[in-house]
């Protein structure tokens, strides 16, 4: 992992396959971990470098990435909310309830077929969203998880 200073003076971290590896065909693709250190470094010690091991040493261990939200979506906007003490603090009967109401928005398919949670959050506008009482409780839902 490897952090940077960007143009406003912002660190963000970023985990890339070393040159020699990527020589002797590794597969695996660089990627960028956000500017949230405890989530980059989770990241790369859970998924990532268990991959990149996995891969150095011939084995055939399947770490599939697809059980990981992708950065930007909002089911990775929900996956990072549930880490943070704002949600783990609440009783369980109210985490039970948030994880319901979530999991529905995060599940919805939209007009073309795609799921919610896959939606990029940058993408999610009230003018664009449909205005059916669904879409509106999901603005909602973005506003209110998206606060910090």
């Amino acid at each position: 992992m490897v952090a940077k200073r960007l143009k406003g003076g912002t660190i963000s971290y970023y985990w890339g396959v070393p040159s020699w590896a990527k020589r002797d065909g590794c597969t695996l693709a660089s990627e960028a971990l956000g500017p949230e250190y405890a989530l980059a470094k989770q990241r790369c010690d859970e998924v990532l470098n268990p991959q990149f091991d996995s891969w150095r040493v011939g084995s055939s261990m399947n770490l599939a990435l697809s059980d990981r939200p992708v950065v930007g979506t909002f089911d990775w906007l929900v996956a990072t909310y549930k880490v943070l003490p704002k949600y783990t603090r609440r009783p369980t009967k109210t985490r039970k309830s948030y994880d319901t109401a979530l999991r529905l928005v995060s599940q919805y398919r939209l007009k073309d077929g795609r799921r919610f949670g896959a939606m990029p959050i940058a993408s999610i506008q009230p003018a664009t969203a449909d205005v059916s009482s669904r879409c509106r409780f999901m603005m909602m839902t973005v506003r209110y998880f998206g606060r910090s």
